[in-house]
């Protein structure tokens, strides 16, 4: 069964598409598998309002059989190159991670920043518990050990490119392009 239909070009008010597949009986079963939808291809995308700066990078799903969560399915996108369509294109920018409210919340960082972030924590705790009540004198020495070799950890991995956090990239060729207005800020895909 195949369907077709047509958005008008002045029908900017859309915000979303949403498919219903219903039966003309209520005696009669069935199954729906591998539904899709497609679009024309479309150059101007909304930029998600939690990515304050950026996009500077804009991957492209590689492989469509393969599961879109595997990150090597994704790779940049070329300097003249358009996604072709039905492509999930990964848009990757900053933005600001939640505000903890308790010991149990949770933040959202990916590796390779989780290596900081647990370095500078052991480097915390060893600080702590050199003047914790609870440690026993004899422990000292070993806690200002691990401190001084986690701070040291900590300058080292913020200096190591591949593992600090990903600053802007400088401008070169490329095939997309941010723009901002009133409304919001828009990526541009080109031709």
């Amino acid at each position: 069964m195949a369907s077709k239909g047509v958005v008008p070009s002045d029908w900017t008010g859309a915000d979303g598409i949403r498919f219903l597949l219903d039966m003309a009986s209520s005696t009669t079963t069935a199954y729906w598998d591998a539904a899709y939808a497609y679009a024309h291809r479309i150059k101007r995308y909304t930029v998600p309002t939690t990515i304050l700066e950026g996009p500077y990078q804009v991957l492209i799903q590689g492989d469509m059989d393969q599961d879109v969560a595997a990150r090597d399915n994704f790779r940049q996108m070329g300097i003249n190159e358009t996604p072709p369509q039905g492509r999930i294109l990964r848009v990757i920018g900053k933005g600001k991670l939640s505000t903890m409210t308790a010991d149990t919340s949770t933040v959202e960082i990916g590796e390779p920043q989780t290596q900081i972030l647990i370095a500078q924590a052991l480097r915390y705790m060893y600080r702590a518990l050199q003047g914790s009540e609870m440690r026993d004198s004899s422990d000292v020495p070993f806690y200002q050990v691990q401190e001084s070799r986690w701070r040291d950890e900590v300058a080292h991995l913020i200096r190591n490119p591949a593992v600090r956090q990903h600053g802007l990239t400088a401008e070169y060729p490329r095939a997309w392009g941010v723009e901002d207005d009133s409304a919001g800020r828009y990526l541009f895909l080109g031709d």
